[in-house]
Protein backbone atom coordinates (compact mmCIF):
# COMPACT_ATOMS: atom_id res chain seq x y z
CA UNK A 1 0.00 0.00 0.00
CA UNK A 2 2.74 2.22 1.03
CA UNK A 3 4.61 2.17 -2.73
CA UNK A 4 0.97 2.60 -4.49
CA UNK A 5 0.92 5.68 -2.44
CA UNK A 6 3.82 6.80 -3.43
CA UNK A 7 3.10 6.33 -6.91
CA UNK A 8 0.00 8.52 -6.49
CA UNK A 9 2.04 11.09 -5.38
CA UNK A 10 4.46 10.72 -8.38
CA UNK A 11 1.41 11.50 -10.55
CA UNK A 12 0.04 13.91 -8.50
CA UNK A 13 1.02 16.64 -11.42
CA UNK A 14 0.83 14.55 -13.94
CA UNK A 15 -2.04 15.64 -16.77
CA UNK A 16 -3.87 11.99 -16.96
CA UNK A 17 -5.16 10.71 -20.13
CA UNK A 18 -8.61 10.37 -20.92
CA UNK A 19 -9.69 12.77 -18.72
CA UNK A 20 -12.76 15.43 -19.51
CA UNK A 21 -11.19 18.33 -18.08
CA UNK A 22 -7.26 17.04 -17.80
CA UNK A 23 -6.14 20.32 -16.24
CA UNK A 24 -7.99 19.59 -12.78
CA UNK A 25 -9.19 15.77 -13.76
CA UNK A 26 -12.24 16.60 -12.87
CA UNK A 27 -15.22 13.53 -11.94
CA UNK A 28 -18.77 15.09 -11.74
CA UNK A 29 -19.56 13.43 -8.03
CA UNK A 30 -23.29 14.48 -9.06
CA UNK A 31 -23.49 12.64 -12.14
CA UNK A 32 -23.10 9.51 -13.43
CA UNK A 33 -19.69 8.89 -14.52
CA UNK A 34 -17.75 5.32 -16.13
CA UNK A 35 -16.20 2.89 -13.46
CA UNK A 36 -13.27 0.46 -14.60
CA UNK A 37 -13.01 -2.38 -12.10
CA UNK A 38 -9.40 -3.77 -13.10
CA UNK A 39 -8.74 -7.47 -11.46
CA UNK A 40 -5.11 -9.32 -12.20
CA UNK A 41 -6.45 -13.45 -13.05
CA UNK A 42 -5.11 -15.58 -10.38
CA UNK A 43 -2.22 -13.11 -9.84
CA UNK A 44 0.15 -15.09 -7.51
CA UNK A 45 0.01 -18.24 -10.31
CA UNK A 46 0.06 -16.18 -13.84
CA UNK A 47 3.19 -14.85 -12.13
CA UNK A 48 4.60 -17.95 -11.37
CA UNK A 49 3.59 -19.67 -14.96
CA UNK A 50 4.92 -15.95 -16.76
CA UNK A 51 8.55 -17.02 -14.97
CA UNK A 52 8.65 -20.47 -15.38
CA UNK A 53 6.98 -21.75 -18.91
CA UNK A 54 7.05 -25.35 -17.79
CA UNK A 55 4.89 -24.92 -15.43
CA UNK A 56 1.91 -24.14 -18.08
CA UNK A 57 -0.79 -26.42 -18.90
CA UNK A 58 -0.71 -27.81 -15.45
CA UNK A 59 -3.44 -26.96 -12.59
CA UNK A 60 -1.28 -25.07 -10.16
CA UNK A 61 -1.61 -23.95 -6.01
CA UNK A 62 0.39 -21.13 -4.68
CA UNK A 63 0.78 -21.77 -0.77
CA UNK A 64 4.14 -22.17 1.49
CA UNK A 65 6.40 -24.91 2.76
CA UNK A 66 9.35 -26.03 4.44
CA UNK A 67 10.43 -28.30 1.71
CA UNK A 68 10.88 -26.87 -2.16
CA UNK A 69 12.88 -27.25 -5.31
CA UNK A 70 13.86 -24.84 -7.58
CA UNK A 71 13.13 -25.06 -11.01
CA UNK A 72 14.82 -23.60 -14.08
CA UNK A 73 13.56 -19.68 -15.13
CA UNK A 74 13.43 -18.34 -18.46
CA UNK A 75 14.46 -15.09 -17.20
CA UNK A 76 16.79 -14.75 -14.80
CA UNK A 77 16.20 -11.35 -14.19
CA UNK A 78 13.08 -11.67 -12.22
CA UNK A 79 12.53 -13.32 -8.59
CA UNK A 80 12.99 -16.86 -8.76
CA UNK A 81 9.53 -18.72 -7.53
CA UNK A 82 10.97 -22.46 -6.40
CA UNK A 83 7.95 -24.90 -6.98
CA UNK A 84 7.38 -28.63 -5.95
CA UNK A 85 5.34 -31.66 -7.00
CA UNK A 86 3.69 -34.74 -5.84
CA UNK A 87 7.33 -36.68 -5.07
CA UNK A 88 8.79 -33.82 -3.32
CA UNK A 89 5.77 -32.15 -1.22
CA UNK A 90 6.15 -32.51 2.29
CA UNK A 91 2.09 -32.96 2.76
CA UNK A 92 1.21 -30.73 5.54
CA UNK A 93 -1.96 -27.67 6.55
CA UNK A 94 -0.64 -25.16 4.62
CA UNK A 95 -3.79 -23.21 2.73
CA UNK A 96 -3.67 -22.17 -0.74
CA UNK A 97 -3.61 -18.88 -1.39
CA UNK A 98 -4.81 -18.75 -5.33
CA UNK A 99 -5.05 -21.45 -7.64
CA UNK A 100 -4.97 -20.90 -11.24
CA UNK A 101 -8.47 -21.76 -13.80
CA UNK A 102 -7.19 -25.17 -14.80
CA UNK A 103 -6.73 -26.36 -10.70
CA UNK A 104 -10.82 -24.57 -10.19
CA UNK A 105 -11.57 -26.89 -13.37
CA UNK A 106 -10.18 -30.06 -10.90
CA UNK A 107 -12.64 -28.36 -8.11
CA UNK A 108 -9.70 -27.02 -6.12
CA UNK A 109 -10.35 -23.96 -4.36
CA UNK A 110 -8.33 -20.89 -2.43
CA UNK A 111 -8.32 -21.58 1.20
CA UNK A 112 -8.34 -25.39 0.69
CA UNK A 113 -5.30 -27.18 2.82
CA UNK A 114 -2.63 -28.21 0.21
CA UNK A 115 -3.04 -32.34 1.74
CA UNK A 116 -6.57 -32.63 0.79
CA UNK A 117 -5.94 -30.63 -2.74
CA UNK A 118 -3.45 -32.79 -3.54
CA UNK A 119 -4.95 -35.84 -2.72
CA UNK A 120 -8.17 -34.67 -5.14
CA UNK A 121 -5.67 -33.88 -7.72
CA UNK A 122 -2.70 -35.54 -7.70
CA UNK A 123 -1.27 -33.72 -10.87
CA UNK A 124 -1.67 -30.11 -9.04
CA UNK A 125 1.70 -28.26 -8.48
CA UNK A 126 2.65 -26.12 -5.75
CA UNK A 127 4.97 -22.74 -6.40
CA UNK A 128 6.10 -20.73 -3.04
CA UNK A 129 5.15 -17.24 -2.99
CA UNK A 130 6.94 -14.36 -4.45
CA UNK A 131 6.37 -11.33 -2.65
CA UNK A 132 9.60 -9.64 -4.42
CA UNK A 133 7.86 -10.10 -7.89
CA UNK A 134 4.57 -9.32 -6.67
CA UNK A 135 5.83 -6.00 -5.44
CA UNK A 136 7.38 -5.78 -8.76
CA UNK A 137 4.10 -6.18 -10.75
CA UNK A 138 1.83 -4.45 -8.71
CA UNK A 139 3.96 -1.17 -9.06
CA UNK A 140 3.91 -1.92 -12.99
CA UNK A 141 0.11 -2.09 -12.93
CA UNK A 142 -0.74 0.98 -10.50
CA UNK A 143 1.68 3.06 -12.61
CA UNK A 144 -0.37 2.27 -15.87
CA UNK A 145 -3.69 3.15 -13.99
CA UNK A 146 -2.44 6.84 -12.43
CA UNK A 147 -1.52 7.33 -15.97
CA UNK A 148 -4.65 7.27 -17.12
CA UNK A 149 -6.99 9.04 -14.23
CA UNK A 150 -6.25 10.23 -10.64
CA UNK A 151 -9.37 8.32 -9.83
CA UNK A 152 -8.49 5.14 -8.29
CA UNK A 153 -9.49 3.32 -5.51
CA UNK A 154 -7.14 0.80 -4.55
CA UNK A 155 -8.69 -2.94 -3.52
CA UNK A 156 -5.61 -5.25 -3.18
CA UNK A 157 -2.42 -5.05 -4.79
CA UNK A 158 -3.86 -6.80 -8.11
CA UNK A 159 -7.20 -5.08 -8.10
CA UNK A 160 -8.16 -1.76 -8.73
CA UNK A 161 -11.49 1.04 -9.70
CA UNK A 162 -10.76 3.40 -11.84
CA UNK A 163 -13.47 6.56 -12.69
CA UNK A 164 -13.85 8.65 -15.23
CA UNK A 165 -16.14 10.84 -17.54
CA UNK A 166 -19.32 9.52 -19.12
CA UNK A 167 -17.70 11.32 -21.82
CA UNK A 168 -14.95 8.67 -22.51
CA UNK A 169 -15.47 5.97 -24.45
CA UNK A 170 -14.91 3.24 -21.92
CA UNK A 171 -14.28 0.59 -24.05
CA UNK A 172 -10.97 2.30 -25.67
CA UNK A 173 -9.64 2.73 -22.25
CA UNK A 174 -10.17 -0.48 -21.28
CA UNK A 175 -8.45 -2.09 -24.42
CA UNK A 176 -5.49 0.28 -23.63
CA UNK A 177 -5.28 -0.41 -20.27
CA UNK A 178 -5.52 -4.14 -21.15
CA UNK A 179 -2.41 -3.40 -23.92
CA UNK A 180 -0.41 -1.64 -21.45
CA UNK A 181 -0.29 -3.93 -18.90
CA UNK A 182 0.43 -7.16 -20.77
CA UNK A 183 2.49 -5.18 -22.40
CA UNK A 184 4.42 -3.78 -19.15
CA UNK A 185 3.84 -7.49 -17.05
CA UNK A 186 5.49 -9.72 -19.87
CA UNK A 187 1.95 -10.78 -20.39
CA UNK A 188 0.39 -11.46 -17.25
CA UNK A 189 -3.74 -11.66 -17.93
CA UNK A 190 -6.26 -9.09 -16.86
CA UNK A 191 -10.08 -8.85 -16.59
CA UNK A 192 -11.83 -5.55 -16.59
CA UNK A 193 -15.47 -4.94 -15.96
CA UNK A 194 -17.09 -1.57 -16.93
CA UNK A 195 -20.34 0.13 -15.83
CA UNK A 196 -21.63 3.27 -14.70
CA UNK A 197 -21.58 2.69 -11.05
CA UNK A 198 -19.55 0.55 -8.98
CA UNK A 199 -21.94 -2.40 -8.78
CA UNK A 200 -22.21 -3.02 -12.54
CA UNK A 201 -18.15 -2.94 -12.68
CA UNK A 202 -17.87 -4.87 -10.00
CA UNK A 203 -20.81 -7.49 -11.75
CA UNK A 204 -19.48 -6.94 -15.65
CA UNK A 205 -16.33 -8.38 -14.21
CA UNK A 206 -17.69 -12.18 -13.53
CA UNK A 207 -18.46 -12.02 -17.24
CA UNK A 208 -14.82 -9.93 -18.00
CA UNK A 209 -13.32 -13.03 -16.65
CA UNK A 210 -10.56 -14.99 -17.21
CA UNK A 211 -8.58 -12.42 -19.34
CA UNK A 212 -11.39 -10.61 -21.18
CA UNK A 213 -13.54 -7.15 -21.10
CA UNK A 214 -17.10 -6.66 -20.20
CA UNK A 215 -19.56 -3.37 -20.32
CA UNK A 216 -22.48 -3.66 -18.59
CA UNK A 217 -24.53 0.06 -18.28
CA UNK A 218 -26.77 2.01 -19.78
CA UNK A 219 -25.34 3.41 -21.87
CA UNK A 220 -24.71 0.12 -24.05
CA UNK A 221 -28.37 -0.90 -22.89
CA UNK A 222 -28.16 -4.95 -21.68
CA UNK A 223 -28.42 -4.49 -17.93
CA UNK A 224 -31.63 -5.86 -17.42
CA UNK A 225 -30.47 -8.92 -19.55
CA UNK A 226 -27.17 -9.53 -17.88
CA UNK A 227 -28.59 -8.92 -14.31
CA UNK A 228 -31.39 -11.70 -14.90
CA UNK A 229 -28.39 -14.20 -15.41
CA UNK A 230 -27.14 -13.12 -11.88
CA UNK A 231 -27.73 -14.65 -8.32
CA UNK A 232 -28.02 -13.22 -5.01
CA UNK A 233 -25.08 -15.42 -3.81
CA UNK A 234 -23.11 -12.77 -7.18
CA UNK A 235 -24.11 -9.70 -4.90
CA UNK A 236 -21.06 -7.83 -3.23
CA UNK A 237 -22.33 -8.02 0.34
CA UNK A 238 -24.54 -10.64 0.51
CA UNK A 239 -22.87 -13.35 2.41
CA UNK A 240 -23.69 -16.71 3.60
CA UNK A 241 -26.43 -16.41 6.30
CA UNK A 242 -28.51 -13.79 4.36
CA UNK A 243 -27.49 -16.57 1.22
CA UNK A 244 -28.89 -19.19 3.66
CA UNK A 245 -31.80 -17.45 4.39
CA UNK A 246 -32.69 -16.63 0.89
CA UNK A 247 -32.51 -20.08 -0.56
CA UNK A 248 -35.39 -20.98 2.56
CA UNK A 249 -37.49 -18.72 1.06
CA UNK A 250 -36.82 -20.24 -2.71
CA UNK A 251 -35.15 -16.99 -3.30
CA UNK A 252 -32.15 -17.58 -5.35
CA UNK A 253 -32.12 -15.18 -8.03
CA UNK A 254 -31.65 -11.83 -9.07
CA UNK A 255 -35.11 -11.57 -11.33
CA UNK A 256 -36.92 -13.10 -8.39
CA UNK A 257 -35.93 -10.58 -6.38
CA UNK A 258 -36.73 -7.77 -9.28
CA UNK A 259 -40.60 -9.21 -8.90
CA UNK A 260 -41.57 -8.62 -5.80
CA UNK A 261 -43.44 -5.36 -4.93
CA UNK A 262 -41.59 -4.39 -2.61
CA UNK A 263 -38.32 -3.92 -0.32
CA UNK A 264 -40.50 -4.81 2.72
CA UNK A 265 -41.93 -8.14 0.87
CA UNK A 266 -38.21 -9.24 0.27
CA UNK A 267 -37.98 -8.82 4.44
CA UNK A 268 -41.54 -10.93 4.87
CA UNK A 269 -40.67 -13.52 3.03
CA UNK A 270 -36.89 -14.15 3.23
CA UNK A 271 -36.77 -12.70 7.02
CA UNK A 272 -33.54 -11.04 6.35
CA UNK A 273 -32.43 -7.52 7.97
CA UNK A 274 -33.95 -4.08 5.83
CA UNK A 275 -30.17 -3.12 4.55
CA UNK A 276 -29.95 -6.56 2.54
CA UNK A 277 -32.97 -6.26 1.62
CA UNK A 278 -32.31 -2.53 -0.03
CA UNK A 279 -29.08 -3.86 -0.96
CA UNK A 280 -30.99 -6.58 -3.26
CA UNK A 281 -33.49 -5.03 -4.21
CA UNK A 282 -31.54 -1.54 -5.84
CA UNK A 283 -28.93 -4.96 -7.59
CA UNK A 284 -31.51 -6.22 -9.41
CA UNK A 285 -32.41 -2.90 -11.02
CA UNK A 286 -28.79 -2.40 -11.34
CA UNK A 287 -29.00 0.41 -9.20
CA UNK A 288 -26.08 1.51 -6.69
CA UNK A 289 -25.18 4.60 -4.56
CA UNK A 290 -21.67 4.26 -3.69
CA UNK A 291 -19.26 6.67 -5.18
Amino acid sequence: RQSILEIKEAFINHIPKYQLDPIIDKVDKNTDGLYLHIDMDCFFASIAVRDNPALKGFPLAVTHASHTTNTNHHNRSRPKTKTWGHNNWQYGGSSLATVNYIARQAGITRHMRSKEALKQCPSLKFVNYNFKAYEIATKQIYTIFYQYTHHVQMISCDEAVLQFSKQCNALDIAKAIKHDIEVRTYGLPVSIGIGHNLLLAKLAIKKAKPNGIYECSKYKGNIDNYLSTLNCSDIPGIGYKTIKLLKQASLTSLIQIKNLPTIDSICQIAHISLDKAKLLYNASYGICHKQ
